[in-house]
């Protein structure tokens, strides 16, 4: 379980820490005040998705500074992501990982988060859904509904 999360320079917010309750967590606010960039922040920490740099904030139309990501789990380990000009790393308890193209091994371990591959090119992510997705599965076909379950 994620405990906090701390975001810097991602999509609108300049600099944001959240600390979860245990338990169930809402995360409410006015039309574009951030919440989906806050959902879309964890979903770049652990799964480096979107990759590319159109998510670091601009100011004046210039990149405003290092992106990062930090994620703190209820054990106290943590993860966090950064991106910037000249910087593309991850960093486990500390221990960096410079300019990984992928996401280190060890990194995918502390984080758990696992794609299913099905069928010839399909995978499905059980962990996130965003906002405007079909509802989980009823979109797919009866036949790649079986596979998931299978």
């Amino acid at each position: 379980m994620i405990s906090s999360i701390t975001i810097r320079n991602f999509e609108c917010h300049e600099n944001l820490t959240i600390n979860f309750n245990k338990g169930l967590n809402f995360i409410v606010g006015n039309t574009s005040s951030g919440k989906s960039a806050i959902v879309n922040a964890i979903h770049w920490a652990l799964l480096n998705k979107p990759t590319g740099a159109e998510y670091i904030r601009r100011k004046n139309d210039k990149i405003a500074g290092d992106c990062s990501v930090k994620i703190t789990f209820n054990d106290g380990q943590w993860v966090e992501r950064y991106r910037g000009e000249k910087i593309n790393k991850y960093v486990i308890n500390g221990k960096d990982y410079y300019n990984s193209v992928n996401i280190p091994e060890d990194y995918k371990k502390l984080v758990n988060i696992n794609v299913l591959n099905y069928g010839p090119n399909e995978k499905v992510n059980f962990n996130f859904r965003f906002q405007h997705e079909p509802l989980f599965m009823l979109s797919y076909k009866s036949s790649s509904r079986a596979d998931i379950i299978d």
